[in-house]
């Protein structure tokens, strides 16, 4: 990719290295590698900072994207730039290239080394030992290193997985066979305990002058009682006194009504005699 000069100084910049030491009192410009971490993986990229940084006029250089020396590289694949940012703290400056490449196998290999253009923006010398061309010279970092480390296995993440899953497995289990338990264990009421319950709440929905919904736990009951002498009789009765006081809106009188929880009350005490004997 081409970049003009006025390009290179918007974009790319120059800024400040707030770390003593990286460029001399002459303000000419310094160069290293900061890696961002300490050992590389297989399969996964390795992030190293280019760092160019010099004291005194920000505009003295402009600094170019920084370019492999080299196609392929032992070790490596994919060698590239992948960020720039520029920083400047009072008479200090630094530009900063992201470098990425990755690592295709084990063990200790040199990054890829890298060449970074600077043109001179001012009317300044270049820095001793620099060659000059058309007011450009190129810096190279000093090699670097990498300790390569294979990719991380996945069996750890599957058993932690699976031991996760086992986990929750055995919980719901738990959980159903403790409930299984205690569903075995409740006692559920009898058959005369269970009418018993219905004709007090039979009674709960008189009081209330709930009477449709009395009638029809009355006509459930007499239904449930079919064995006694002459429920099915009360049961159909119970049906249509549940229909008046439900659809046409009769309501009952107190003598009805007594007559009715007495005759169904005689079927709760044949149970009960049926049961004692």
């Amino acid at each position: 990719m081409r970049y003009s000069c006025a390009q290179i100084c918007r974009v790319f910049g120059v800024a400040l290295l707030a770390v003593a030491g990286v460029a001399d009192a002459e303000g000419e410009p310094a160069i290293r590698l900061l890696p961002q971490h300490p050992v590389a993986r297989t399969g996964q990229s390795f992030l190293v900072d280019c760092v160019i940084s010099w004291e005194g006029d920000a505009a003295k250089y402009a600094v170019f994207p920084a370019e492999p020396v080299e196609d392929d590289f032992p070790g490596w694949r994919g060698a590239r730039v992948v960020s720039v940012v520029s920083r400047q703290t009072a008479e200090h400056f630094e530009v900063v290239q992201t470098l990425a490449a990755e690592p295709v196998e084990p063990g200790a290999f040199a990054f890829p080394e890298f060449s970074v253009k600077v043109a001179i923006a001012g009317d300044t010398a270049l820095p001793p030992g620099l060659a000059n061309t058309e007011d450009t010279f190129a810096l190279r970092p000093e090699p670097l290193t990498v300790t390569v480390l294979p990719e991380p296995p996945v069996w750890p993440y599957v058993a932690g997985a699976a031991a996760g899953l086992a986990l929750i497995c055995g919980a719901a289990g738990w959980w159903w066979l403790r409930e299984r338990r205690a569903a075995k264990v409740t006692p559920q009421p009898s058959a005369l305990e269970s009418a018993q319950g219905m004709f007090h709440e039979a009674r709960r929905h008189r009081l209330d002058g709930r009477y449709y919904e009395c009638y029809q736990v009355l006509t459930r009951l007499a239904e449930r009682l079919s064995d006694a002498p002459g429920a099915a009789e009360l049961a159909a009765r119970m049906r249509v006194r549940t229909q008046d006081a439900g659809y046409r809106g009769v309501r009952p009188d107190e003598d009805q009504l007594e007559g009715d929880f007495r005759d169904v009350e005689r079927l709760i005490r044949h149970r009960e005699e049926e049961e004692a004997s």
